[in-house]
């Protein structure tokens, strides 16, 4: 086994566990083992089961899908740039989500609501 596909497999565990751990706390502790039954339907815990698919799990899956589109839109920049430390600033786009954001608050300002 190569030192890379060591690295790999730590990194691809550590997210594993990470994504877990976000599914199992919060401020109501439930058991892995809950957690498990939740996502594969045979959970009786209602209240727990209802916590686990409508709150948890869709915040960690976006958390999770979120860091993966930076890092991809990171290594994309630094790829198109050939660049190990190119970051957003480079082609504006840190200013122009500034700009969105600023024209998003604005609104509600000016827009009735």
């Amino acid at each position: 086994m190569t030192r890379t596909t060591l690295i790999f497999t730590v990194l691809v565990l550590l997210t594993i566990a990470a994504f877990i751990a976000d599914l199992v706390w919060g401020s109501l502790d439930i058991s892995p083992a809950d957690v498990l039954s939740a996502l594969s339907g045979r959970g009786d815990l209602e209240t727990k089961d209802y916590i686990i698919r409508n709150f948890r799990l869709p915040k960690a899956l976006t958390a999770l899908f979120a860091g993966a589109g930076i890092s991809i839109a990171g290594l994309q920049m630094q790829s198109l740039f050939r660049n190990p430390l190119a970051d957003t600033s480079i082609l504006g786009i840190s200013s122009g989500a500034g700009l969105g954001v600023a024209l998003y608050i604005m609104s509600f300002a000016i827009l009735p609501g």
